[in-house]
């Protein structure tokens, strides 16, 4: 994920893009210099009306377009920069805790999911916008993954109960789009994985082909199908989570992550 090889290449590219504010505030005294001449030439007659107006719309854009380009736009890059190498730093060091284990995906085990409506739900989703993450994947649970993301739900190992989501859901790669929230019943989840059982060394991977889009003003993400059918049924396992199933799989997972987050 991090297309930055070296620090040489990170502190490359910032240098690049620091914001300049010389230019941009020599540009606006000379517009403002022209400005006035062309005033003056103006109210002498010596200019065309039309040539009056044409002169001040250069005038006004010609600084206008130099704030932007020498600075706001290089200030609003060095903002994304240094929030993809952020979100970067926090991926490599949480992956690390994976090193000894093994990818299984949907090739591998058909994962579905079964629930029980119930009345009141004991977990709420909170996301730390600064680490990325909802809660810290306990390492006694297994992890189902959604997505493209490093996160998923956790689910008991004996049981197979899915407890709460968790992991790390990184800005840079959400796409923004309006999202609708399906209509949720409340209910506890189970996986059923088939004859596979699995280890306390391994992640499971679904929905890998999957993007995630966030609605800024809702506050919430999709990992999968932003579409409902007929089919489908939505179950608010955690306060701020529904997962949407189709026959039993995971077609979509919704999360509550807070509104007005700047995407990269």
């Amino acid at each position: 994920m991090n297309k930055y090889n070296s620090p040489k290449d990170f502190d490359k590219t910032l240098k690049e893009n620091k914001p300049r504010i010389v230019m941009p505030i020599i540009n606006t005294i000379f517009s403002v210099v022209l400005l006035v001449f062309v005033i003056i030439f103006t109210v002498n007659k010596s200019f065309h009306i039309s040539y009056t107006i044409l002169s001040i719309v250069i005038l006004v854009m010609f600084p206008l377009s130099s704030w932007y380009m020498s600075y706001f736009s290089k200030k609003r890059n060095v903002k994304q920069i240094n929030n993809y190498q952020k979100e970067t730093d926090i991926i490599v060091k949480y992956t690390a805790r994976y090193k000894h284990f093994h990818p299984v995906t949907e090739l591998d085990v058909k994962v579905r999911f079964n629930y029980e409506t119930t009345e009141t739900l004991t977990e709420k989703v909170t996301f730390n916008y600064d680490k990325c993450m909802i809660k810290e994947h306990d390492l006694q649970n297994l992890l189902i993954t959604f997505g493209i993301t490093f996160g998923g739900v956790e689910v008991d190992f004996n049981t197979l109960k899915v407890l709460y989501p968790s992991g790390v859901f990184p800005c840079s790669i959400w796409y923004g789009k309006k999202l609708k929230l399906p209509e949720a019943v409340k209910g506890n989840l189970t996986v059923d994985l088939g004859n596979h059982k699995p280890n306390k060394r391994e992640l499971i991977q679904i929905l890998k082909r999957t993007d995630t889009y966030y609605d800024s003003k809702l506050g919430w993400i999709c990992i999968g199908e932003r579409k409902r059918t007929v089919l489908d049924e939505a179950i608010e396992f955690a306060e701020g989570a529904i997962i949407v199933l189709r026959d039993g799989e995971a077609v979509a997972l919704f999360l509550e992550v807070g509104k007005n987050i700047q995407l990269a």
